[in-house]
C-alpha cells in the first residue's frame, strides 16, 4: 500500500532533476578497481533491463560523458508530462580506482537497481576454459 501511495504522488506532483539529485545524500557510495567506463556500460546494460514495481514499463535509461567519467540515469514522465529522474549513477576515475556514487527516488521498488549498482563494481573472475570432456585444457 505504501508503495502505490509513493508512485501516485509521483505521478501527480513531479520533477526530480540530477541536480535536485545531487544534492541529497547518495544512497550508495561505493569503489572498485575496474575503470569508470566498464562500470558505466554494466550498470547501463542492467538498467535497461529493469522495471521498476511501480512503473508500467522500462524507463529509458541515459548514460552521457562528463569531464571526469559517466551519469547514468533512468527517468520517468508523469501523467501530467513531468519528467525525473528516478535513479542517476555518476561514475568517477582517478588514478586508483572508480568510484560510484548512486541516488533513487525515496520509496521502495527499486531494489535491482541498488543490485545492479553494487554488482557491476565487482571484478569478474575468469573461468577456465574447459573442453568438452569437462577438463581444463585447449579445445584443439
Amino acid at each position: 500500500m505504501k508503495q502505490i501511495i509513493v508512485a501516485m504522488s509521483i505521478l501527480l506532483i513531479g520533477c526530480s532533476t540530477p541536480a535536485i539529485r545531487r544534492n541529497s545524500q547518495p544512497d550508495i557510495m561505493t569503489n572498485s578497481k575496474k575503470s569508470a567506463k566498464e562500470i558505466a556500460i554494466c550498470i547501463s546494460d542492467k538498467w535497461e533491463n529493469t522495471k521498476p514495481s511501480m512503473a508500467f514499463s522500462i524507463p529509458p535509461v541515459n548514460t552521457s560523458l562528463k569531464a571526469n567519467g559517466y551519469s547514468i540515469t533512468a527517468t520517468i514522465t508523469n501523467i501530467v508530462g513531468s519528467t525525473f529522474t528516478l535513479v542517476l549513477a555518476d561514475v568517477t576515475e582517478n588514478q586508483l580506482e572508480s568510484i560510484t556514487t548512486y541516488y533513487k527516488m525515496g520509496g521502495g521498488g527499486l531494489g535491482n537497481y541498488d543490485q545492479a549498482v553494487n554488482d557491476c563494481q565487482v571484478a569478474q573472475i575468469p573461468q577456465p576454459i574447459t573442453n568438452n570432456k569437462g577438463n581444463p585444457g585447449n579445445n584443439f
